[in-house]
Order: C-alpha cells, then structure tokens, then sequence
C-alpha cells in the first residue's frame, strides 16, 4: 500500500516542515487513505494543498521587481529574513522561475522582513560568492526592513543584482 501527499516547501528545506501548507490523498474522513496497487496498475488522484501557515495575524504581501542587467543565467531567488544578519534560515523563499520582473509574495503579516536576492547560477539553492547578488536598502546604507501590515501590503520593494566586484 502507498500514501500520497503534497506539501509547499517555504523554507527550501525539501522536506516538510511545520508551518507548511499540506494536504494528503483521502476519500473518506480520516487522516489519510491508504492506495492498494497490483503490478503495472496505474493511479491517479488529485491532492488539496490546505493553507496551514503558522500566521498570528492574516497575511499580507509584498510586491516589487528584481532586476538584474549582467549576463549570467540561472533562476533569480528571493529570501525573506527576520533581520539584517542573514542567519540560519529565512522565513520565506520565492524562486521566479520566469525570470526576472515583477514579484509578489504572501508572508505573515504583522512583522518586518529584511529582503535579498540572488542570481542560482548553479541551482544549489543558497547564495555563493560568484553569484549576483542584491538587497533591498533603498537609501543605499545596507539592507533596510519592510514592515508587511496583516492584510496589507508592501510595495515597490525592488532592487537590482549585481554582479560580484559590481558597485551600484
């Protein structure tokens, strides 16, 4: 017998964490249901991704464009952080798999979030030191936070990439 679930992975971690929206195959009220396969048969089903996120308060948005003018490939990320730090893990990720423009992420509402961004040329996931790299800092003195409001918004946080050596 098999279990089929699905999960949305946040935090990049490639393995469900709390906090995470998921949902399970069922077709009865418990948990989950059990799928029963006899040699070469086939299955298919659909999964509902239930929003589960660990919010206090309800989400709010951020929205800007990232943009990046050198010549590199590879799929623009951007990692919301508790703070300047950069430290352990961020609170949320966005991958813009079609390239760079125009973003826009839910995150929970009610706090700040310290935006940066970064070119995965080599598709690990984390910045390295020869990757385009950028921040938000507006005022051009380092990262600065965005408070996102519960049910608001944040926008107009852009920023540019640039390559390593690259001053803006």
């Amino acid at each position: 017998s098999y279990y089929m679930a699905a999960y949305i992975d946040i935090n990049d971690s490639d393995q469900p964490d709390p906090g995470e929206d998921f949902g399970r195959y069922t077709s009865t009220a418990l948990p989950a249901t059990p799928i029963f396969l006899l040699p070469n048969e086939d299955f298919s089903a659909t999964v509902e991704i239930h929003p589960n996120r660990a919010c206090p308060n309800s989400t709010g948005t951020v929205r800007g464009e990232i943009t990046y003018a050198g010549t590199r490939s590879g799929t623009p990320r951007i990692e919301f952080w508790a703070d300047a730090a950069f430290t352990g893990k961020p609170l949320d990720v966005a991958s813009l798999v079609a390239g760079f423009g125009p973003y826009s992420q839910d995150l929970c509402g009610g706090r700040p979030y310290v935006v940066r961004g970064f070119l995965d040329a080599n598709g690990d996931r984390i910045p390295s030191p020869d990757e385009p790299q950028g921040i938000y800092g507006p005022r051009g003195q380092g990262a600065e936070s965005v408070f996102v409001a519960p049910g608001g918004s944040a926008d107009s946080v852009s920023f540019a990439l640039l390559d390593p050596g690259t001053k803006a």
